[in-house]
């Protein structure tokens, strides 16, 4: 007689891993599309903001190749220096990439509206709080000092260059699970606002909400969000959030502030024997 056994989880989310920039802070993800247009403008080369979105989530040097192999962005290159884009242009970029990132990160360090609450509401049921990047420490290094300052820390911080790849990779997710001592992967939920995060969370197994309304694929700072006609937000959001589910996210949501609430419809899912 043959017999199979099935390990079931039913116990509580145990932790909650955010990304930075469009999730919990940068309204908008404004910071490095700016810069990421800026580098280009300096070579003579036009990439529009939507160009320079689409990769957001990734490595800044996997973003910089990225937003260079795109067609519209080759041609221009090829218009202008007579070859294709290569990797040495990528590293010569990336290396005006991060100065110039770490000079205006200052101006867009405001948390987004209910990040600190919902993190620290998170922290009260009992759950620990990992976060990851595709920014570097140095660029970083001022994210920090403002959640800080806004009353917010994580457990644990990992940015690109701590693991050997990035997203959509697990890597970075999965070294904080090892550095907050949480598992199995569906005791863990991912929040994030691009494609990228999606798939490096269901890539390391645990649940995904996608932030869609404040994150990077609307792009609008909190001032505009709040003050632009709804009838002019609104089609943006609808079509951020399609994209989102798309992109296979568990939920949709349009901030951080909506996650606690979703917290509790994932434990009772975890309750009946759910997994992600």
């Amino acid at each position: 007689m043959s017999f199979e056994y099935k390990r079931i989880y039913k116990g509580p989310l145990k932790a909650a891993v955010h990304d930075w920039a469009g999730t919990v802070i940068d309204h908008g993800c404004r910071a490095p599309a700016a810069v990421f247009q800026e580098i280009f403008r300096t070579k003579g080369i036009v990439v529009t903001e939507s160009e320079a979105r689409g990769p957001m989530g990734l490595p800044k040097w996997d973003h910089i190749k990225m937003i260079g192999q795109l067609a519209s962005v080759n041609a221009q290159w090829k218009d202008k220096f007579g070859r294709d884009f290569t990797d040495q242009d990528i590293d010569d970029l990336y290396d005006e990439f991060l100065p110039l990132q770490i000079k205006i990160i200052s101006q867009y360090n405001d948390m987004i509206p209910g990040a600190v609450e919902t993190l620290n509401t998170l922290r009260q049921k009992g759950m620990k709080i990992g976060s990851c990047t595709g920014y570097t420490p140095d660029i970083l290094e001022g994210c920090l000092k403002a959640a800080k300052k806004a009353g917010y820390e994580p457990d644990a911080v990992f940015c690109a260059g701590d693991v050997p790849t990035g997203r959509p990779g697990p890597a970075l997710l999965l070294a904080n699970m090892i550095k907050l001592d949480v598992y199995p992967p569906e005791a863990v939920v991912k929040i994030g606002d691009t494609v990228a995060d999606i798939d490096e969370g269901l890539n390391a197994g645990t649940w995904v909400i996608a932030v869609a309304a404040r994150g990077n694929e609307v792009g609008l700072s909190c001032e505009d969000f709040e003050t632009m006609p709804r009838e002019e937000v609104e089609p943006k959001i609808k079509a951020a959030k399609q994209k989102l589910a798309a992109g296979g996210a568990h939920y949709v949501v349009d901030s951080i502030a909506d996650v606690p609430a979703i917290v509790e419809d994932i434990n009772n899912r975890l309750l009946q024997g759910q997994k992600p």
